[in-house]
């Protein structure tokens, strides 16, 4: 469960927040579990926050620091998440059906059975990323940087992959 004086200081704006973090950067923010669907976040920074199962349908998210977050089980589902800093963070079983994506950087996060289906990852940086039984279902990884990322039992199905520098380093056709 979010721990309630977190929430609190979020519910002041993304500058109050992003403030208090620089301020106390040793704390840990738990906001687990909570709704934070169609809120403009963007430029907030979410970096390494305990973020299990919370919503974020429809949230605004571009240029969000969230490296090293805990967000397993998040739904993200529609979230607009260009140019977002994910790098390290567990997004593992997290939903992304819909969201745009696009020049996010998920450099080594661990996207175990995410599910990107449908969503704009156009220009993504996937390196060394953890993407094994994700779900890229009609998803959009033109240009996408996937160099040593772990694809096993990955779905690709209808994907787009044009010009998208895959595992071994070479660029699709």
């Amino acid at each position: 469960m979010s721990e309630p004086e977190h929430l609190s200081k979020l519910q002041e704006g993304v500058d109050a927040w992003n403030a208090w973090r620089n301020e106390f950067s040793q704390i840990i923010p738990d906001l687990s579990g909570a709704d934070f669907a169609e809120m403009n976040l963007a430029r907030i920074n979410f970096g390494a926050c305990y973020l299990a199962d919370v919503d974020l349908r429809g949230a605004n998210l571009q240029h969000a620091n969230l490296i090293g977050a805990e967000m397993a089980n998040a739904n993200l589902e529609r979230a607009e998440c260009s140019f977002a800093l994910l790098r390290f963070a567990d997004i593992s079983h997290a939903n992304f059906a819909n969201a745009n994506l696009e020049q996010a950087n998920l450099t080594e996060a661990d996207a175990r059975h995410a599910n990107f289906t449908d969503a704009n990852l156009r220009m993504a940086f996937f390196t060394k990323a953890y993407l094994a039984n994700a779900n890229f279902t009609r998803a959009n990884l033109a240009s996408a940087a996937l160099v040593d990322a772990d694809l096993t039992d990955a779905i690709l199905d209808g994907a787009n992959l044009e010009a998208a520098i895959m595992p071994d380093g070479s660029i699709n056709e």
